[in-house]
């Protein structure tokens, strides 16, 4: 009976491999997956004024929802809720995470007649939190996701406890990063228009080779019949300034940016900081555009002690 289990096991196995050598998304899928589940996440809908919203939440049955402190994540453009994987497997224990699809992005709806500027995203966001009474709660935003974020904790200060933003945009930085230099040369948009997987994740990661070429090529796949989306997304948001709601921001404010960020520069702290009354700021070295998924460990960190000093009220820096 034992030899009857060890040969399934590894004929099953053989039949994995196969699939993730012809079939990459498979490989793509299983890992989605398998950090989903490991994270303790589940995949949850809801329609809200007609429009479908996909989210993952790790409540479930074996422990009261309003128990844990709530965390409400929100990915950046092109992105989707699983961008937050990794940074949850070291803060599931602690919180309950909602990590949301906005609409045009994930498995959400992507009506391509929809309004996807800021302002328009936050009252998505804010019907959502309304719809499952989330409020109060702590708000992650990353690059476009970070300026709903932020926009959203000034204009509903009541419902928010923290705001942390990893590479936020929303902000004309004094020096141009790499992309929009690009932009400015009428060049194609790397985020959109990019076909070469390798250059592409060269503009979002700092060590972009630790990923394998294969989930690259299917990761760019999967996102070829959005072009047109995208471009009406970025037309919608990309010129939405965030400074004018930075000093309505009423709770304590981290912010963590990648050193080698090429999508949006880090010079543009030197407009938010002074617009903020309780800001701490972490600059990580040798890291890009995502610093939740690069370093979703030291990210967690970040967190959990920002968190921390807010309990106790202490104003140590972080590092």
């Amino acid at each position: 009976m034992v030899s009857f289990f060890i040969s399934a096991f590894i004929l099953v196995l053989l039949i994995s491999l196969i699939l993730i050598y012809f079939t990459p998304l498979y490989l793509y899928q299983l890992l989605t997956h398998t950090t989903r589940y490991l994270s303790g996440l589940s995949r949850k809908e809801i329609t809200l004024l007609e429009k479908r919203y996909v989210y993952l939440d790790n409540a479930n049955e074996h422990y009261q929802i309003n128990s844990k402190p709530i965390l409400l994540m929100l990915h950046g453009f092109t992105a989707n809720k699983d961008n937050w994987l990794q940074m949850s497997l070291f803060l599931k224990k602690k919180y309950r995470i909602i990590a949301l699809d906005l609409l045009g992005h994930g498995e959400s709806d992507a009506p391509l007649d929809a309004d996807y500027c800021i302002e328009a995203q936050v009252k998505r966001v804010h019907l959502f939190v309304s719809e499952q009474k989330l409020a109060p709660f702590h708000i992650l935003g990353s690059s476009m996701g970070g300026q709903i974020a932020a926009t959203y904790a000034a204009l509903f200060p009541e419902e928010i406890l923290s705001v942390t933003l990893f590479d936020n945009a929303g902000i004309d930085s004094p020096i141009k990063s790499d992309m929009f230099q690009d932009l400015a040369s009428n060049r194609p948009n790397p985020l959109i228009d990019c076909t070469n997987p390798i250059e592409y994740f060269n503009y979002t990661f700092y060590k972009s080779g630790l990923i394998p070429k294969s989930l690259k090529q299917t990761h760019l796949a999967l996102q070829a019949h959005k072009k047109q989306l995208h471009h009406k997304i970025f037309a919608d948001f990309h010129n939405n300034d965030l400074l004018p709601y930075l000093d309505k921001i009423q709770v304590p404010v981290l912010i963590v940016w990648g050193e080698e960020d090429r999508i949006l520069d880090k010079s543009a702290l030197d407009k938010i900081c002074p617009l903020l009354s309780n800001v701490q700021v972490v600059l990580l070295k040798n890291i890009g555009h995502l610093p939740m998924v690069e370093v979703p460990k030291k990210s967690a960190a970040l967190f959990n002690k920002f968190v921390k000093q807010l309990d106790v009220n202490n104003e140590k820096p972080l590092g």
